[in-house]
C-alpha cells in the first residue's frame, strides 16, 4: 500500500501549488513569469526599434535635428542664432523638398503627428530662449548703467567730503574741534571756567 501525500500533488487541477503553497520544481508556474517577461521585454525592444527607425527615416527628421541644434546653441551662449535664422532654414528646407518633389509626411499618421508636434514644441522653446536672452541683456545693461551712476555719485561725494577735510588733514582732531566749538557756544562752561 502506498500512502498518497497531498503535498506531492496539486490541490486542484487549476492550482499549480502544492499544500505548502509553493510551486513544484520545474512546473509551468515557475517558468511562465520569467519567459513571459523576457518575451514582453523582447517585444517591447522590437517595437522601440521600429519606432526609432520610423522617426530617423521621417522626412521631417533633419528639420527636427536642426531645431535641436539651435536650442542647444541658444542655451550655450548669448550670441545664439535667432528665430529668424531658423525661419530662413525652414524656408530652405521646404524649397529643397519642393525641388526634390518629396513629401513631408509618411503613411504612418502617428509618426507624422509626433514629428509635427515635436517641431512645434521645440520652436516654442527656441522663442522662449530668445526672450530669456533679451531679458538677460536688458538686465545686464540696466545693472551696468546703475553701477556707473553709483560710481559717479560716490566720486562726487568723495570729492565733496575730501574738500571738507582739506581744512584739517588730521581726522583725529575732528572730535576735539567739535568739542571746542561746543564749549564756546555753551554759556555754562563760560561761567565755570577758571
Amino acid at each position: 500500500m502506498h500512502r498518497i501525500m497531498l503535498r506531492d500533488y496539486p490541490l486542484s487541477p487549476s492550482s499549480p501549488h502544492n499544500s505548502s503553497g509553493e510551486s513544484p520544481p520545474g512546473s509551468l508556474a515557475q517558468q511562465k513569469p520569467s519567459s513571459a517577461l523576457s518575451i514582453f521585454h523582447e517585444t517591447e525592444e522590437q517595437i522601440l526599434e521600429v519606432d526609432k527607425k520610423r522617426i530617423y527615416k521621417h522626412p521631417l527628421f533633419p528639420l527636427l535635428v536642426l531645431l535641436f541644434e539651435k536650442c542647444e546653441l541658444s542655451t550655450r551662449s548669448m550670441d545664439s542664432p535667432s528665430i529668424d535664422s531658423f525661419n530662413s532654414d525652414v524656408r530652405l528646407f521646404i524649397h529643397q523638398h519642393n525641388q526634390d518633389k518629396t513629401s513631408f509626411l509618411t503613411e504612418n499618421e502617428e509618426t507624422n503627428e509626433l514629428m509635427i508636434k515635436a517641431i512645434q514644441v521645440l520652436r516654442i522653446h527656441l522663442l522662449e530662449l530668445e526672450k530669456v536672452q533679451e531679458l538677460c541683456k536688458d538686465f545686464c545693461n540696466r545693472y551696468i548703467t546703475c553701477l556707473k551712476g553709483k560710481m559717479q555719485s560716490e566720486n562726487l561725494l568723495r570729492s565733496d567730503y575730501n574738500g571738507y577735510e582739506s581744512d584739517d588733514s588730521n581726522p583725529s582732531s575732528y572730535p576735539s574741534r567739535v568739542q571746542a566749538n561746543n564749549n564756546n557756544n555753551n554759556p555754562l562752561i563760560h561761567k565755570f571756567q577758571f
